[in-house]
């Protein structure tokens, strides 16, 4: 099973590299590589999706973050 592999995107402004767990990001589209055909075939499937709420979801999972760390560090003191 191959597990270093990659695939060449061309754009209006250039060409960027994709490789498993590294997306490239154009225009608020994020184009993940998914699998590639063994050579002779030059064919690769990738995902290219959209997350309008990323941003809020990060900006959440952080609040709650920090809330647990306050919680704990609250009833640490609480129980000294």
């Amino acid at each position: 099973m191959a597990t270093a592999y990659s695939a060449t995107v061309e754009t209006k402004t250039g060409q960027r590299e994709l490789r498993p767990n590294h997306p490239f990001f154009h225009n608020g589209y994020a184009v993940y590589l998914k699998d590639v055909a063994p050579p002779p075939m030059k064919a690769a499937l990738v995902e290219i999706h959209k997350e309008p709420g990323a941003a809020v979801a990060l900006a959440g999972a952080a609040v709650f973050t920090i809330a647990n760390i306050i919680l704990l560090a609250r009833r640490r003191m609480r129980s000294e």
